[in-house]
């Protein structure tokens, strides 16, 4: 997620000031033909060494409009602060359409429509509405969200896929486990939900097996079927309440053997064990 740095300062300072901003050496040259520093220009200023030099934040500014000027394309121009892609111009224009959403969340990410590279600005709601914006221009497109419910930060960059057609517009959100980016979310959805039915319906499977070895002991009426009935009933029973409770055995273990990847190596756990909902977004 990139949020807009500086936006609207840059716009007003480029407006208001822009003749005076000038780079460094402009500031120390025209105090050493005799002039002031104060005189040289809003930008400059005198620092403690007697040297007339420009200020740090107007050489950003500077700097930014000397980065966006020779940006040529989308990607050199995400590396300029303050300033965006303008596709209609291919140029490098001042990020001034700071978008103001009303929503519970607001995220930014960069993506592609009609093979050119655009900013998508999305607003998420805890009602599970979303307004979506491109450039700037709210899209009136039928949104769908996939993966995307009670999130209360943005997700990453990389887990973000934004797909938009003529009539709608898709966002699905990918998760990270660990070190571990860019999982489909549907992966560890399943696993979980294996995992799941795995410790509910085979202990209950080694219940009835065990019951019914127990049954046909009681009912063989042999002391000796009887005992290895029972002892085979408490075998299945002791394995099932291990398999229902597999998953916190596994992250009392792990927490105990591992060290320095602990942290990373639980998260992957509840990831894939506990449900997408405990994946990192």
């Amino acid at each position: 997620m990139k949020k807009a740095v500086l936006p609207l300062l840059v716009l007003l300072v480029a407006l208001t000031f822009g003749m005076n901003v000038i780079s460094a050496d402009e500031c120390t040259d025209c105090q050493n033909s005799g002039k002031p520093c104060g005189l040289c220009g809003r930008s400059c200023k005198l620092y403690d060494d007697g040297v007339c030099r420009v200020s740090d934040y107007d050489q950003e500014l500077f700097d930014a409009a000397e980065c966006a000027k020779n940006a040529k394309s989308y990607s050199e121009c995400s590396k300029c602060t303050g300033y965006r892609w303008n596709s209609s111009s291919s140029s490098c224009v001042v990020a001034s359409y700071d978008v103001n959403i009303n929503s519970d969340l607001v995220c930014e990410y960069e993506g592609r429509y009609n093979n050119v590279e655009v900013t998508y600005t999305i607003g998420f709601n805890k009602n599970d509405s979303v307004v979506v914006y491109r450039d700037g221009s709210l899209l009136s497109k039928k949104v769908s969200l996939s993966y995307l419910d009670n999130i209360d930060t943005c997700p990453k960059d990389e887990n973000i896929y934004i797909k938009e057609n003529s009539n709608s517009i898709s966002i699905r959100s990918n998760v990270s486990c660990g070190n571990i980016d860019s999982i489909p979310a549907k992966f560890p959805e399943i696993v979980s939900l294996i995992v799941r039915i795995i410790q509910v319906a085979v202990p209950i499977i080694l219940i009835l097996m065990g019951m019914i070895d127990l049954f046909k002991g009681i009912t063989a009426q042999k002391e000796d079927e009887l005992k290895k009935g029972q002892q085979m009933f408490i075998k299945r029973l002791v394995v099932g309440v291990i398999i229902f409770f597999a998953v916190i055995i596994v992250k009392l273990l792990v927490s105990i053997v591992a060290d320095a990847d602990t942290s990373n190596i639980t998260s992957c756990i509840d990831c894939f064990l506990s449900g997408v909902d405990n994946c990192r977004r």
